[in-house]
């Protein structure tokens, strides 16, 4: 099974909590739409896996990586949300929260999307 990143935003069917689709589980974090538009790099959680997709011939990753992100992380919470209208009662935790990072590097990357790898050249 593959890893897919791009920016901060993450999926491994290995990372994702065991208790996802219980009552009390956060939904996932859904990445923008025009998540390829905005990152053209990447960084795991583990800190060390990392890339500068931003040269042409690394493009197709960029595509491929958000394409799946966001098609993983929305399939996932319409399925977990499915479950818990069915199953659970008005307790269910709905907040789409998760994220496979350390918060404050998360945002981080939110409010700062621009390349690290980049900065780093310039500097």
């Amino acid at each position: 099974c593959q890893r897919y990143s791009l920016g901060r935003w993450f999926f491994s069917k290995y990372k994702l909590r065991e208790d996802f689709f219980t009552c009390d589980a956060p939904l996932l974090r859904e990445p923008p739409p025009n998540l390829g538009e905005i990152y053209d790099w990447y960084i795991f959680p583990n800190e060390i896996d990392s890339m500068d997709m931003s040269i042409a011939r690394r493009q197709h990753a960029v595509v491929l990586n958000g394409w799946m992100l966001c098609t993983i992380l929305y399939a996932l919470n319409d399925i977990a949300t499915t479950v818990k209208h069915n199953h659970c009662g008005s307790d269910a935790n709905f907040q789409k929260v998760e994220h496979f990072h350390n918060a404050a590097k998360f945002q981080q990357m939110l409010d700062d999307p621009s390349n690290p790898f980049q900065k780093n050249q310039t500097a």
